[in-house]
């Protein structure tokens, strides 16, 4: 295989050939061959920059014309005169001087190209004839021309600009510039420079891409170096890897090691010894980098929480920088729970920012429910949080209370672990358990111990006030925030048609009355596509069975908003009509959206035969992704249970 670096800047030599440096004389002349030979007149003042982007020459004696095409020559050298010729190399061997060959190459090879300048089909650098200087590197000599180094090389340039013309006009005698490259000692490299930058394209093996680099960053080649950085990312496999990767750390190659560090995020699970191996070398700005590179990945995630944690603990970061790596870096939705108690740990021991907590117990909030059912996590967790951390933790939005009693009992239970916590501290806790949503049996429990050190009797009073302005619709901004319901409500379902959805919820006006269809009490609407054939709009969101259908109809969809409140499902029940055993949905999509006009599909059945009978019900799980809809709706995709 063979890699090319091209970018198509190379001089065609096969038209016009530029050997000097800016324009001095009136005359252009071509001399070569000599029955080509012409002469055209120019003005001086004609002679600049902008006029010398294309100069169309004319011979009158074969009556043909050729155009030569200029590019910057601001960087050329004065005194000298434009000469321009038509193409008299000889088709010698490339060995002959010194530069690689196609036979010398015959292992897997890399080209390098770029697309700005002109290309030469040649196979041979167009570098023996006309030269006006030359390069000695190590005792070997190249003749060479100063416009053509300067203009590829800011190197070539500055070095180049002392140099004036001051050999015959055939060639001989010319400068000799004596120079070292550093990065090529031995000179196997500069022929590949030479040719790249003459022809505008070179092929190279693989084992060269890094000391050519190394060459051209040391002759300011601005135009190779990011041909060199693609070829090696794509050169780049696991094989590789730890070879580009121990040379990036030698020369300190930035832009090389960033591109191994991308490889590795993205193979971690390949790579993951060799990131382990040298992760705490890293600076905290590689690290950030590193670590947002593949941040959906579980497995990237997952390794990547573990060697942060590692990394923040061998090095002496102040707390900036600590909270830098943890706020911008670390993403807790795939890592372990025991790393997770670790940062917590850490975070609460060095009292970071109050944003840290915050993060921290919003990632706890969401995840309460796999804390709660696992009893070692749960009393490790009730060790490592604070008072900081747990009222965090009870004022997130992503808290969702299913239970107030239940809620109420780990508060109890994390201050019977916390004994040092102060009496203020303790009635803080308390206010934030919303008093009107605990059950009828714990506000009696309650109300037997009164006065206690979070409730007095006036509380007491306000409690029952709360839960009959709840019951009937009042608004209740101006009482305490634990006098008011919870602006996320937890929903856990146990059976079909059970009284712990939210269309019951809503139909007991948040379970402080009984029940009613919520369709009448105006928090939910019903609208359908079709008309209804038996019973009535109220009977599709009924809690009971009902007999209600709609009349048949290809493209059917029956829509329920939700007027009070946003939802983000994780379950949903339907029932069969009591009317008939037929017409069952097979086909169909649960959908949601926020403003009834664009839509999001929840959840997609084909052919499901889940319910078989009249007054038939199932529960599906959503997967919503958090995401909150106003708007739900069943939309028919295929035909029913009797093929209609």
């Amino acid at each position: 295989m063979k890699h090319v670096l091209d970018n198509n800047k190379g001089f065609d030599v096969s038209k016009i050939f530029l050997s000097t440096s800016t324009l001095y004389s009136r005359y252009i002349q071509a001399e070569e061959p000599r029955d080509e030979r012409m002469l055209r007149m120019m003005d001086n003042t004609q002679l600049n920059e902008q006029s010398l982007q294309q100069l169309v020459v004319f011979n009158r004696s074969t009556k043909t014309k050729w155009t030569v095409n200029f590019y910057n020559f601001s960087n050329l050298l004065e005194g000298s005169t434009l000469k321009i010729y038509r193409q008299g190399l000889e088709n010698r061997a490339l060995s002959d001087f010194g530069y690689p060959t196609k036979e010398a190459m015959n292992q897997k090879q890399i080209k390098l190209s770029h697309k700005k300048n002109l290309s030469t089909k040649q196979e041979i650098p167009p570098i023996l004839g006309h030269h006006d200087i030359n390069i000695c590197i190590n005792g070997k000599i190249h003749a060479l021309h100063r416009a053509i180094l300067a203009q590829n090389s800011i190197y070539f340039d500055i070095l180049l600009r002392s140099y004036v013309h001051e050999g015959k006009k055939d060639g001989k005698n010319l400068r000799t510039v004596h120079m070292t490259i550093q990065s090529d000692k031995d000179n196997s490299l500069f022929p590949f420079i030479i040719l790249y930058i003459y022809r505008g394209f070179v092929t190279v093996p693989p084992s060269k891409l890094i000391p050519l680099y190394l060459v051209a960053q040391e002759l300011s080649i601005v135009t190779l170096l990011p041909l060199l950085l693609n070829a090696i990312k794509v050169d780049l496999d696991i094989h590789s890897l730890n070879n580009y990767y121990e040379q990036s750390v030698t020369h300190q190659l930035f832009d090389i090691k960033k591109l191994c560090l991308s490889f590795i995020a993205h193979h971690i699970e390949e790579a993951d010894m060799m990131i382990k191996d040298c992760f705490n070398d890293l600076s905290i700005d590689e690290v950030c980098a590193f670590c947002k590179e593949n941040k959906l990945n579980k497995s990237f995630q997952r390794i990547v929480s573990e060697l942060v944690l590692i990394y923040i603990e061998h090095h002496s970061f102040d707390k900036k920088e600590i909270e830098r790596l943890i706020l911008s870096v670390v993403s807790f939705e795939y890592m372990e729970m025991s790393i997770f108690l670790s940062f917590l740990k850490m975070a609460n021991h060095m009292a970071l920012d109050s944003t840290i907590s915050k993060k921290f117990m919003d990632h706890v909030a969401s995840n309460i429910d796999a804390i709660a059912d696992d009893q070692a996590l749960f009393n490790q967790f009730n060790i490592v949080i604070n008072f900081e951390n747990m009222c965090a933790l009870l004022q997130s939005p992503n808290l969702i209370v299913i239970n107030e009693d239940q809620l109420m009992d780990n508060i109890e239970k994390y201050m019977e672990k916390h004994p040092q916590l102060s009496e203020a501290q303790k009635i803080e806790l308390y206010h934030l358990i919303v008093y009107p949503a605990l059950s009828f049996d714990r506000l009696k429990e309650i109300k037997a111990k009164l006065p206690t050190i979070y409730m007095t009797q006036d509380d007491f009073k306000l409690c029952l006030l709360s839960r009959i302005g709840l019951s009937e619709q009042m608004d209740l901004k101006d009482l305490p925030v634990h006098f008011k319901p919870r602006s996320h409500t937890g929903f856990l379902y146990q059976s079909d048609f059970d009284t712990n959805g939210i269309l019951y919820w809503l139909g007991t006006n948040k379970k402080t009355a009984f029940y009613k269809n919520p369709f009448l009490l105006k928090t939910v609407e019903v609208t359908a596509s079709q008309k209804l054939e038996e019973g009535s709009m109220q009977d599709v969101i009924s809690h009971t069975p009902t007999k209600c259908n709609f009349v048949n109809g290809a493209s059917q969809h029956c829509t329920i908003h939700f007027k009070t409140i946003s939802v983000s499902p994780t379950a949903y029940t339907l029932r069969h009509t009591l009317t008939r055993q037929t017409e069952i949905l097979r086909t169909w999509d649960l959908e949601g959206s926020h403003d009834n006009r664009n839509w999001t599909t929840l959840k997609s059945h084909s052919n499901d035969n889940s319910i078989t009978t009249k007054g038939g019900t199932h529960t599906w799980m959503i997967q919503a992704g958090g995401m909150f809809y106003d708007y739900f709706r069943i939309s028919l995709k295929g035909p029913d249970s009797n093929n209609t």
